[in-house]
């Protein structure tokens, strides 16, 4: 399998940038992941569940929900990663072992879902971790309780697609579309899509807006709101209206955000270029807009969990906007790295997805790779452009999806829909945390050093009592070919006399071993002796 030069690179400081790093290459593209609930752990390791989703080459008939040729699917997983400070062994930090890598060992696949059509977007339930909600190419928006569904252990040529839930209906286009967000600590769910609207659907009081007719088949105390599948796995799949729907974008709306604190406030962003800003309780109009943060379609945003002060916009026009609600305008603007190996009109990296790290100030964006900004600590390079903290740049094609792990800091998942060279085929998920060393403070990590430095020293005095000073010095493998010369020859002296010395050690031990033998010979032999009787 030829690897991308880009691959051999990151290949290459794997081990010196990350903690663990999972590497799945899929047979077909990944479009969309999550992660979810925490299994079981202990000190060394973590168990818990992944989501994620898969588009194939399949057909799906929405008339009679069958599939020809292979579904597309969710897949429910089970991953181990290390606790923070723990290590997998070398084995498992080597993503290139096989050439044809399906699937990390420490992914276990626990349940596939024949998803109604292409998954496009996937969003997992604040309160209730098991409860999914997706998005297909008809802008139909289902949701999933994972209790409830039995695994699909076989596909095959007009295999049915599994019932969702609970069917969220409203849009009056049937186009692909992304946007899709849960309210933070609320069963409400709004989505956005090509008719421009945003639609908001109250999950909490879907029996009493089902059609009274359908509701008396099922007027029984065992049919309770937590239970969406007691409906849902009937003939006819159960399907509800919206809410609200707000109204005031003029192109494609490509993702929304609800606010932290509010489950009535919400955000929207859309090709349009427009940023609109929503209050339920108010009305139905927007609240306000901004029309000048990007010279191109917007294609994610996020409200931060953290200050919910602060929301984050990304373009196809490579910048990332952050946003003072407050003060109702652009207070930042990050310019992501560019292809300076593509033309000029095409050198700009479109912004997928946009990610706050959840329990502190880091923005995470998702383009060609992975970038990570310090908020609270920016560094720039002598053209005055912020340069990223941590650069990813194992996917092996645009980001579309990322997670941050809010049980496990700094873990994250990330997806790629489609890869760069066609000899790799498929998509990859990819699991990894980096080094805590990277995105600690200065004066932290240094300490941290300086104490494994000194436990190295004294772990090395006492395996080896050597009058010679220990040295150790961690040289990256581009690194050892700018030794100077005059560098060179004194490690070549010092082998030297490492290796006198190594020889006169050896030669007045052979002689002490000589002596020993020839006094002692009886007694050895008579020693042997009695151990085979024993025998």
């Amino acid at each position: 399998m030829n690897i991308p030069d880009k691959q051999q690179k990151w290949k290459l400081y794997q081990s010196y940038i990350y903690d663990y790093v999972l590497d799945n290459n899929l047979d077909w593209p990944c479009t969309t992941c999550s992660w979810g609930p925490i299994i079981s752990e202990n000190s060394e390791l973590l168990k818990q569940r992944v989501y994620f989703a898969c588009r194939t080459d399949g057909i799906y008939n929405e008339a009679d929900t069958t599939w020809q040729k292979l579904p597309s699917f969710l897949v429910v997983a089970q991953v181990d990663i290390p606790q923070v400070g723990k290590q997998f062994n070398q084995e498992l930090r080597n993503v290139y072992l096989q050439d044809n890598l399906k699937k990390h060992k420490n992914l276990k696949v626990k349940q596939i879902i024949v998803h109604p059509g292409d998954a496009n977007m996937m969003k997992k339930c604040n309160l209730n971790p098991k409860l999914l909600a997706t998005k297909n190419d008809a802008s139909q928006v289902f949701l999933w309780d994972l209790d409830k569904h039995r695994q699909q252990n076989q596909f095959r040529d007009g295999i049915h697609a599994n019932m969702p839930d609970l069917t969220l209906i409203g849009h009056t286009s049937k186009t692909p579309s992304f946007a899709l967000d849960w309210a933070k600590n609320n069963y409400r769910i709004g989505s956005g899509g090509k008719d421009q609207s945003v639609l908001i659907w109250d999950v909490d009081d879907y029996q009493t807006r089902l059609t009274s007719n359908y509701m008396q088949q099922f007027n029984t105390p065992q049919f309770t709101k937590r239970e969406l599948n007691s409906i849902g796995n009937q003939n006819e799949p159960v399907k509800l209206k919206n809410s609200y729907c707000l109204t005031g974008h003029t192109d494609m709306i490509e993702d929304l955000s609800f606010s932290p604190a509010h489950k009535d406030v919400l955000v929207s962003v859309g090709d349009d270029k427009r940023l609109i800003g929503w209050d339920i309780r108010a009305s139905s109009e927007k609240q306000f807009e901004l029309l000048d943060l990007h010279e191109d379609d917007i294609n994610c945003v996020e409200w931060s969990l953290k200050n919910e002060n602060y929301v984050a916009t990304g373009s196809s026009d490579g910048n990332a906007a952050l946003i003072d609600i407050r003060k109702m305008k652009k207070v930042r603007s990050i310019l992501i790295p560019s292809n300076v190996n593509l033309p000029s009109d095409q050198q700009k990296n479109a912004i997928m997805s946009i990610r706050f790290q959840p329990s502190s100030n880091y923005l995470a964006i998702g383009s060609d790779n992975l970038y990570i900004y310090n908020l609270d600590d920016p560094q720039f390079d002598a053209q005055g452009i912020e340069k990223p903290m941590f650069t990813h740049f194992g996917q092996k094609g645009v980001i579309n999806d990322f997670d941050w792990n809010t049980e496990n800091p700094w873990s994250i998942l990330s997806t790629c829909q489609e890869l760069e060279h066609e000899t790799m085929g498929g998509g990859s998920l990819q699991i990894f945390r980096p080094l805590d060393l990277v995105y600690m403070p200065k004066e932290e990590a240094l300490q941290k050093l300086k104490e494994n430095l000194i436990d190295y020293y004294q772990k090395g005095d006492s395996n080896k009592n050597s009058s010679k000073p220990r040295t150790m010095s961690i040289i990256l493998p581009q690194q050892k070919t700018q030794q100077t010369e005059s560098q060179q020859r004194m490690d070549e002296e010092e082998d030297n006399e490492d290796i006198q010395d190594e020889d006169n050690e050896d030669e007045e031990e052979e002689d002490e071993v000589q002596e020993a033998s020839s006094s002692n010979g009886n007694n050895s032999k008579q020693v042997g002796s009695d151990k085979m009787q024993v025998e």
